[in-house]
């Protein structure tokens, strides 16, 4: 249902075809698409995770008080940890983010475009779809761990070996 916020970039006509740089995507110069963008793709999700995780050690701390069942108090811990996980995720692409803002500021300070500014955001999206996957393995104890044993395995092992005696 998200992409229902994301209609208005088309409506408004916020995504333009880029001659200098033979794409389509938010022009710097379209000072309002980049803002509701910027809303759409990194404000909104980061608050709407940081309000549930929020909500959520709250209710873990009042029910902690309280005297629940050990079941529970595992299901909220594991809970916990997804969320822990999933704010890990959203930092790393608001860190990858910054790049393309300082660009954007830059044009807001300058008003003058950069043409590599928008090579940059399409490098810095890129590496996020590199860099993601392997964060969410590392993340993951039980791939963490099948990652370690299979870097980190021995390669002298000690093969038995027969011998031959001549009788």
């Amino acid at each position: 249902m998200s992409f229902i916020l994301l209609i208005p970039l088309l409506t408004e006509h916020w995504v333009t075809y880029l001659p200098e740089c033979y794409f389509c995507q938010i022009s710097f110069t379209s000072i309002q698409g980049t803002l509701y963008g910027g809303v759409v793709v990194y404000v909104f999700p980061t608050w709407s995770t940081t309000i549930i995780y929020t909500y959520i050690i709250n209710y873990m701390k009042k029910t902690a008080v309280q005297s629940v069942l050990q079941k529970r108090h595992q299901t909220n811990q594991r809970d916990l940890v997804v969320l822990r996980r999933i704010i890990v995720m959203l930092g790393i692409l608001l860190t990858l983010c910054f790049p393309t803002v300082l660009t954007w500021v830059s044009f807001v300070i300058n008003n003058n475009i950069d043409p590599i500014g928008y090579r940059i955001g399409w490098l810095i999206f890129a590496l996020s779809f590199a860099i993601l996957p392997i964060t969410l393995a590392l993340l993951t104890s039980q791939t963490r761990q099948l990652l370690m044993a299979l870097c980190c395995a021995r390669r002298n092992r000690i093969q038995p070996v027969q011998v031959i005696t001549h009788q």
